[in-house]
């Protein structure tokens, strides 16, 4: 089983909604509470999804 975490932010420092490494954009501003199995299990589903669909490869 997996999980998904994040690092806690300092009290008081600003919280970026959109990051950026590599030239690949991090969007942050999504958050989902335990009891929000509905949203919690659609955002894990997003993020395991590969970069590239493997049926548009040739």
């Amino acid at each position: 089983m997996s999980t998904l975490q994040t690092l806690p932010v300092a009290p008081g420092a600003p919280r970026p909604e959109v990051a950026e490494s590599s030239g690949f954009p991090l969007h942050t501003g999504i958050a989902a509470k335990e009891s929000q199995r509905d949203k919690v299990e659609r955002l894990a589903r997003y993020v395991s999804r590969p970069p590239v669909a493997t049926d548009r490869l040739a």
